[in-house]
This record gives structure tokens, sequence and C-alpha cells, in this order.
């Protein structure tokens, strides 16, 4: 008997029309440990991701109980294409004034 994944049964909770493609769970199922994600931004993400249109790309969050290096690691897990990280994260904000400081030395 097969489970259905985790991203299946959540479309199916918001009745959303659009079914997920084996394709789609297997590239969601591959989001890193941490990867906080809502209702509303499953529902609005298209599969196959286009790499010219980010307007309907998965929005992601960071679980709060990682920490720097943590979010660090979760950054580096996440694909190249498909996903939009939440700006407003502080861990982000702190990581990008690093990198600006480190630039400018």
């Amino acid at each position: 008997m097969e489970t259905a994944s985790f991203h299946v049964r959540l479309r199916g909770l918001i009745n959303s029309p659009v079914q997920a493609t084996e394709s789609e769970d297997r590239w969601l199922d591959r989001l890193p440990v941490g990867t906080l994600l809502s209702a509303v931004a499953l529902s609005r993400f298209q599969w196959p991701v286009d790499p010219y249109d980010n307007r309907a790309w998965l929005v992601v969050g960071c679980a709060p109980g990682l920490d720097d290096e943590g979010y660090r690691a979760w950054l580096t897990g996440l694909p190249n294409e498909g996903v939009l990280i939440d700006p407003s994260d502080d861990r982000l904000q702190r990581l990008l004034a690093a990198n600006r400081k480190t630039a400018s030395l």
C-alpha cells in the first residue's frame, strides 16, 4: 500500500484543483528539512517550474528553531529555481549584512 506524500495530502486539504504529478511530488519532497510553506503558497505554486517567471514559484521560510549556521545549511539545500525565500527572516538579514561587510573590506 503506497502512502501519499505530505504535499499531496495538503493539496487535498486545501481543495486544490491541481493534483501533484509524480515529478512535482519528488521535487517538493527534496526540499530541505526545516522548510516551512503555507497552504496559500502551495496553492499558488505551478509545476513545472518556469526559470524565467517567478510569479508562481513557491514562497518558503525556514523553521525558527534553526540557528544562523542551521539557516545557512538550509539555504544551501534549497533548489536553484522554483523557490522564493521569505525576506523578512532576521537570519537572512544578518547573513546579508555580514556578506556586505566582507565584500566591502
